[in-house]
């Protein structure tokens, strides 16, 4: 009887092990597709700015006044 409870025990101990190891490993997906996210989003808005800046010069002959 003593040996059951101690299987019993083990396989609860295990199911708990491998339950936290996913969902550490879910979280540290998930953090790590957050971040690519905002680097990402970073990274657009970071080059789209410049752009209509230089749309903008480009059919001026003159440079352009900035007052």
């Amino acid at each position: 009887m003593n040996s059951k409870a101690k299987i019993s025990n083990q396989c609860w101990i295990f199911s708990f092990d491998f339950v936290c190891f996913v969902y550490l490993l879910v979280t540290i997906w998930v953090l790590h597709n957050n971040q690519c996210r905002k680097e990402k989003d970073q990274k657009k808005s970071g080059a789209e700015a410049p752009k209509p800046e230089k749309t903008a010069k480009l059919g001026h002959d003159e440079p352009v006044s900035r007052n």
